[in-house]
C-alpha cells in the first residue's frame, strides 16, 4: 500500500506525493508503467479528470448529495471516500466492514453465491472496469440487484458507482416477457392478424393473415390497411372506431381483398399504446365468415332438427321439454294411448304440475341436482287408481336451463295379495284367545277375545308381561319365564293347564299352549293360545307334565328323608364327613333328574343348582358367590350321562368348598365348553388360597375314576390329587 501523509486529502490530487506502489496480489494496475500523467485538454472517458480545488467547487458536499452511490478505491482497493447513499443502500458501509471486498462477502451469505460474486469483481470491476449487477442481501434481508460501474484514476485507482436496479430489471423482465407472450399469440394465432402502425402502414402479418390474403409480407409491407378493403367499408370503418380517450374495440363484417377475389370477414380492431388518443399501433384480426359456409351451417343445422324431431316422433314414449318455470314447452305424445294419463295440446304453456303432477314432483324435488349439478335422474311413477298404473321416467339437463323427461310404461301393478292373509283373519276373528309376545313375554299384540277373557281392551294389553297374567307368585312367576324361555331356546311348542288371574280377581283354568314362532322382523316371538276355560276349583284333571314334576319333587323329597337318617349316628367327625358325603351324592342324584319329559339335561343349570346344594350343606349360603358357573346355557347331556355327571361335579365341589379353606374371592370356578371335536370339557379350577383336599386319596379317587368311565369320558388333572390346581372332565355330547 501507498504511504502518504495522514493529512492529504484523497479530493486533493496535487497535494500528494506519489511513491512507487508495491505489487498487486489481483496484478499490476494499468498506471504502474505508464509515463507520469500529462495535463491533456480532451482525456478518455474511463480516466476521470483532475478534481479542482474543494474550497471553490464544495466536492464533499456534492458527493455526498448524489442519488446514488459513490466510493473511490484506491491502487490497493483502500477505500478514499464513501457517499451517504452507498452507506445507506444496504444497511452497512464499505468502511465499516474493512474493504469492498468483505463488503461484499457479507452482503453474500450463501458460500458458493460469494466466491461468483468475488471473483468477478476482481476479475471484470477492478481490472477491467466492467459494468455489472449482482444479487446481494441487505441487513434488512431484502434481495436487491445492485449495479456496479467503474472509472479508473490516474493513479491506477478507480472510482466506483453503487446503484439499486431491481425495480429497472424486474420491468425489463416484464417487458421481455410480454412481448414474447405477444410474439407467440400473434405468431400462432389461426385468426389473420396485422400490426399496423399510426399512418396505417402494414408492420406485421401473421401466417394465418398471409395464407387468407395470398399475398407475401414484403408486398403487405409496401401498402396500407385500407388498400386491403373495400373504400366504403374504411369510411364506414372509420366512423365506428372510438371515440378519443375511450378504451375499446370496434368490430364488423368487412371486404378483404386478396391476391384473386374478394372475401367476406370479421375485422376486429384493437388499438395498443398507453393512450387511447393517440395510440402507438393497432391490430386488426381478420376472420372469414363465407356465406356459403353459412348457408351449408344452417342447411346442417336444419336437417339436425329434422332429424331429432323424427327420433322424437319414433320413440313409443313420452316426450315432454320443460322451460326454466317448469312449464310445457313442448311434447311427443306416446304411440299408443295410456288408459290413466293421456297427453293433449292443452299441455303446451301449462305448468307440468298440472297437467302430470307425479313428473312434476320428481322435477321440484330435484331441482338442485337437474339445474345446478347437471346430473340425470331415473325415478318410477305411480298413476291412476291405487297406482295401479307405473311409469319409468328420466329427466336430464339439455342447455339453457330447460329439461327434457322421457316417460316410459310399464307393465300395469298387480296387486300382491298378503301371504297366507287368512293367519291374520283367524287370529283376530278366533273366538279362541290369542296373545302374541316378543322375546322378552312382553304382549305386542292380542285379538278380540283376548280382550273379552281378560276385561280389556286390546290396547290395554298390549305391553303387559305375560308371567303377570299368570302368577302373581314370585317363585312361580320365575319357574313360568324359565319354561317360556326353554320353549324359545328350543324353538318348541309347550302345552300346560295354568291358572290365570282376571281383571276382576277370578281366577280360572285353562290349557294354554305356548308355541315359538319368527315375528315380521325375524325376531323370535311366542305364540299364546288360551282353550278349555273352566274356574279353577272344579277342575281336578291330571296333567302329564305337571304329573311328572310332582314325582321328581316327591322323589326329591324321599332322597332327602334318607339323608336326614344319618342325624341318628353318632356325631363324631367321622359320622360328620360321612354324612356330608352322601348328603351330596343323593341331592347330586336329585337334581340330575330332567325337567318335565325333557330327554336331556342342561348342564350349567345343573351345575348351578349342585352349587346351592353344595354350599348349603356346609353352611357357607349361597352357592353363586362361592362357586362361579360359567359357558353356555345351551350345552346339554343325555339323561342317561347326567347322574354320574351330577355326582362326579358335586365331588369335586365338596373337595374344595367342604373345609374351610381361608382366601379370597370365590372358592371354585366352574367353566362349561363345547370342543371341536364333537366334546364337552367341565374346567374346575380354585379360587385364591383354595385347592382340592383328600381325605382318603385312593378311595376318593377311584370314585372319580369310576364316575368318569360311567360318562364314557376323560378325568385330567394338573399335578397331584393333593396339590391340583384344576380338574378337567371331558364327556361326548
Amino acid at each position: 500500500m501507498s504511504t502518504q501523509d495522514p493529512s492529504r486529502n484523497p479530493f486533493e490530487p496535487w497535494k500528494t506525493e506519489t511513491k512507487s506502489p508495491p505489487s498487486n496480489v489481483f496484478g499490476i494496475p494499468a498506471s504502474l508503467d505508464q509515463p507520469e500523467p500529462e495535463v491533456i485538454g480532451n482525456v478518455s472517458h474511463h480516466n476521470t479528470p483532475p478534481l479542482g480545488a474543494p474550497e471553490s467547487l464544495g466536492w464533499t458536499s456534492i458527493l455526498e448529495d448524489l442519488p446514488f452511490g459513490l466510493v473511490v478505491l484506491g491502487p490497493e482497493q483502500e477505500i478514499r471516500h464513501e457517499n451517504h447513499f452507498c452507506r445507506a443502500l444496504m444497511g452497512c458501509g464499505i468502511s465499516e466492514t474493512g474493504g469492498i471486498e468483505p463488503w461484499l462477502a457479507e452482503l453474500c451469505p450463501d458460500q458458493q453465491h460469494r466466491e461468483k460474486v468475488i471473483n468477478s469483481w476482481r476479475e471484470h470491476i477492478w481490472r477491467n472496469q466492467l459494468t455489472r449487477t449482482f444479487t446481494l442481501k441487505g441487513t434488512d434481508q431484502k434481495v436487491r440487484e445492485i449495479e456496479f460501474r467503474s472509472s479508473l484514476l490516474e493513479d491506477g485507482g478507480i472510482t466506483l458507482t453503487i446503484q439499486d436496479v431491481t425495480e429497472r430489471l424486474r420491468t425489463e423482465d416484464s417487458l421481455r416477457h410480454g412481448k414474447s407472450k405477444f410474439r407467440a399469440i400473434f405468431t400462432h394465432s389461426e385468426s389473420g392478424t396485422v400490426l399496423v402502425d399510426t399512418t396505417g402502414r402494414v408492420i406485421d402479418a401473421n401466417q394465418a393473415f398471409l395464407k387468407l390474403v395470398g399475398i407475401p409480407l414484403s408486398e403487405l409491407r409496401l401498402s396500407t390497411l385500407s388498400d386491403l378493403l373495400h373504400p366504403r367499408d374504411v369510411e364506414e370503418f372509420g366512423e365506428q372506431a372510438p371515440q378519443p380517450n375511450v378504451a375499446g374495440s370496434v368490430s364488423r363484417e368487412v371486404w378483404l381483398r386478396t391476391r384473386e377475389s374478394e372475401l367476406r370477414a370479421r375485422l376486429t380492431y384493437c388499438p395498443i399504446g398507453d393512450s387511447t388518443e393517440q395510440p402507438a399501433l393497432g391490430i386488426y384480426i381478420f376472420t372469414e365468415t363465407s356465406a356459403q359456409e353459412r348457408e351449408q351451417l344452417e342447411e346442417q343445422m336444419r336437417m339436425i332438427s329434422v332429424k331429432a324431431q323424427a327420433l322424437l316422433n319414433s320413440v313409443p314414449d313420452l316426450i315432454v321439454l320443460l322451460d326454466q318455470d317448469d312449464t310445457v314447452v313442448d311434447f311427443a305424445p306416446p304411440q299408443e294411448e295410456w288408459e290413466d294419463l293421456k297427453p293433449s295440446n292443452a299441455w303446451s304453456g301449462e305448468p307440468v304440475s298440472e297437467v302430470f303432477p307425479e313428473l312434476g314432483e320428481i322435477v321440484s324435488r330435484t331441482q338442485r341436482q337437474l339445474r345446478q349439478e347437471g346430473k340425470t335422474i331415473h325415478a318410477d311413477i305411480r298413476s291412476g287408481d291405487h297406482g295401479k298404473q307405473r311409469f319409468a321416467s328420466t329427466v336430464s339437463p339439455c342447455g339453457g336451463g330447460q329439461l327434457l323427461a322421457v316417460v316410459r310404461e310399464k307393465a300395469p301393478v298387480v296387486p300382491e295379495e298378503p301371504e297366507q292373509p287368512w293367519k291374520a283373519v283367524a287370529f283376530d276373528r278366533s273366538s279362541q284367545t290369542f296373545l302374541a309376545t316378543d322375546a322378552s313375554f312382553r304382549i305386542i299384540d292380542a285379538n278380540e277375545a283376548a280382550s273379552r277373557l281378560f276385561e280389556r281392551e286390546p290396547g290395554e294389553l298390549i305391553g303387559h308381561k305375560l308371567p303377570e297374567l299368570f302368577s302373581e307368585d314370585l317363585d312361580d312367576n320365575k319357574a313360568f319365564r324359565k319354561r317360556l324361555e326353554a320353549v324359545l331356546r328350543l324353538d318348541d311348542a309347550w302345552s300346560s293347564r295354568e291358572s290365570i288371574k282376571l281383571h276382576n280377581g277370578e281366577t280360572i283354568s285353562a290349557l294354554c299352549d305356548f308355541v315359538s314362532v319368527p315375528l315380521e322382523d325375524g325376531a323370535p316371538g311366542l305364540l299364546v293360545s288360551v282353550a278349555e276355560i273352566q274356574k279353577a276349583e272344579a277342575h281336578k284333571s291330571y296333567d302329564p307334565v305337571l304329573g311328572r314334576e310332582a314325582e321328581q319333587h316327591h322323589f326329591r323329597n324321599q332322597i332327602q328323608l334318607v339323608t336326614s337318617l344319618f342325624s341318628l349316628e353318632p356325631q363324631g367327625a367321622a359320622a360328620r364327613d360321612a354324612f356330608l358325603k352322601w348328603q351330596v351324592r343323593l341331592r347330586a342324584l336329585a337334581n340330575a333328574q330332567p325337567y318335565g319329559n325333557a330327554t336331556e339335561v342342561w348342564i350349567v343349570s345343573l351345575l348351578q343348582n349342585l352349587a346351592d346344594e353344595v354350599c348349603g350343606l356346609t353352611g357357607l349360603g349361597s352357592g353363586r358367590k362361592e362357586i362361579i358357573i360359567t359357558g353356555l346355557d345351551n350345552v346339554a347331556v343325555h339323561l342317561a350321562s347326567a347322574p354320574p355327571l351330577s355326582i362326579l361335579a358335586a365331588e369335586l365341589m365338596r373337595l374344595v368348598v367342604g373345609t374351610r379353606q381361608m382366601g379370597q374371592g370365590p372358592s371354585l370356578i366352574c367353566d362349561v365348553k363345547e370342543l371341536p371335536s364333537e366334546e364337552i370339557a367341565i374346567r374346575f379350577r380354585p379360587g385364591t388360597g383354595r385347592r382340592f383336599l383328600f381325605t382318603d386319596e385312593d378311595a376318593e379317587m377311584e370314585i372319580l375314576q369310576v364316575l368318569a368311565e360311567q360318562l364314557r369320558g376323560r378325568l385330567l388333572t394338573e399335578g397331584g390329587p393333593n396339590t391340583a390346581t384344576g380338574w378337567e372332565i371331558i364327556i361326548p355330547k
